[in-house]
């Protein structure tokens, strides 16, 4: 099973992380996406890594943080780099589950995650938010 993940660049709270690792255990993915971003990709990448779940990373055309982080290389499986919001839409595309990790407890316009979210509500993807607070929501 492919799970992809999305997650504001700030980084994870420690309630987020404690969720992730609750929900990775759960679920038993083989494979883990992420955009390469700083921040979550980064911090979901490590978890998965240690935990023994293969990495695919979809990296961000034109976005800086990419050049800067390992774990653009360190994937099992890099594909070539799209635009940031095409890129999203190719992850849950791919997956049979979403992630996300947004850095709010409300819904934002101009945000990546924010955006993912919505495309994954809009195709009825099997979707998880885990807010800051750590409370876990889930539709489908």
């Amino acid at each position: 099973m492919k799970i992809s993940v999305t997650a504001t660049r700030i980084g994870l709270t420690t309630k987020q992380s404690k969720a992730a690792v609750m929900l990775l255990r759960k679920l038993k993915p083989d494979i883990l996406i992420h955009g390469a971003a700083n921040g979550g990709d980064s911090e979901l990448h490590d978890l998965a890594k240690l935990m023994g779940i293969n990495v695919e990373v979809y990296p961000a055309v034109g976005v800086a943080s990419n050049v800067n982080n390992l774990h653009y290389v360190d994937g099992d499986v890099i594909h070539f780099p799209a635009a940031p919001l095409v890129r999203n839409k190719t992850m849950i595309d791919a997956a049979s589950i979403t992630l996300a990790f947004p850095g709010e407890m409300y819904e934002v316009l101009r945000s990546g995650t924010w955006a993912s979210i919505r495309y994954a509500r809009s195709k009825g993807t099997t979707l998880y938010i885990i807010y800051p607070n750590g409370i876990i929501s889930k539709s489908s």
